[in-house]
């Protein structure tokens, strides 16, 4: 810097080559992104070259959100909420990987399953690039099974070829034979088709005992298994009355069909809690009973089969689940 003294007072004036490097040195990075999660901070980080040029080395976008603001969904059964979206060149407990740059999703993991969860993230997630390229997570924080009842954080890294806008980039949830969710992470995407919907039609039906159909649930997991490709889980709650006295057993893949986009489906065997005895004398005895069914179908019809040889008639009852 150069000091001149004029008309008694005291200037200071910037070489050209002083002013130059000032801005050089102050220069702003256009190429960041955004989180797409509600509000959002971005930092840059800036390293000099031997030459001396300024350049961008790692660009981290971040918001937290908790668990009830944040992008809210459930994949098998396990609730999962996006807290925030990272990009670097790379991080420091991350060295699996030698690509140019990185997006690190943070997330939070909730188990709503009776039993333990096992996700492999690196079967059931992508990132899916502006140009529709498909990149397969390279490290996750945590990869042992999530215990019932257990909530904890995670995140999950993709390696990408160059830096990215945040915002453009979608999450699929899904492996090639499930249906898949695409979580975009732009601002306040709308996630309400992959959202569970549920009708009480409070239905009563008489089929050798007096059975009432509480509720009616469409879901794309249940008991820690997502929908297959195309399918959606329609979950029917069911009370059992046995004024009797003698005991029925039911055997929902025999005697239970759900009727639905011109098919007719039995039961997923193993997903019902609908206990096999309904004693004698009893009232309440609930379950429920889950059927796969054509995703797009919104029109249904719970059949109780007919049994000639026990001289049990056909019941019926029908609903609407858009």
């Amino acid at each position: 810097m150069k000091v001149f003294k004029l008309s008694g007072h005291t200037m200071a004036f910037l070489s050209i080559f002083g002013l130059a490097l000032l801005f050089t040195a102050c220069g702003t990075d256009t190429t960041g992104g955004t989180t797409g999660l509600p509000p959002a901070t971005t930092a840059t980080k800036t390293a000099t070259t031997q030459t001396g040029t300024v350049v961008p080395t790692s660009t981290t976008t971040s918001s937290g959100t908790d668990s009830g603001q944040g992008v809210t969904f459930t994949y098998a059964s396990v609730k999962y909420t996006l807290l925030s979206v990272e990009q670097k060149s790379t991080f420091s407990d991350d060295d699996d990987s030698s690509a140019p740059q990185h997006v690190r999703i943070n997330l939070k993991e909730e188990n709503t399953y009776a039993d333990t969860a096992f996700i492999f993230y690196s079967d059931s997630i992508r990132l899916i690039l502006p140009n529709n390229t498909t990149v397969t997570p390279n490290k996750e924080q945590d990869s042992t099974p999530i215990s019932q009842g257990v909530a904890r954080t995670n995140w999950i890294d993709f390696p990408v070829p160059s830096q990215q806008t945040l915002s453009s980039l979608v999450v699929q949830f899904g492996t090639a034979t499930e249906y898949q969710f695409l979580i975009p992470l732009s601002a306040h995407p709308n996630l309400s088709k992959y959202q569970d919907k549920s009708v009480s039609p409070n239905a009563t039906l008489h089929y050798k005992i007096d059975w009432k159909l509480l509720k009616a649930t469409s879901s794309f997991s249940y008991a820690d298994h997502q929908a297959d490709k195309g399918k959606k889980y329609i979950l029917i709650d069911l009370q059992a009355d046995n004024s009797t006295s003698d005991a029925f057993f039911p055997f929902p893949t025999d005697n239970f069909r759900l009727k639905a986009g011109g098919e007719s489906q039995a039961p997923k065997a193993v997903d019902s809690s609908l206990s096999g005895s309904i004693a004698a004398n009893s009232t309440g005895t609930k379950g429920t009973v889950a059927f796969l069914v054509p995703a797009d179908a919104t029109s249904f019809t719970l059949d109780f089969l007919a049994q000639p040889s026990e001289k049990i008639d056909e019941a019926t009852a029908t609903f609407t689940l858009s």
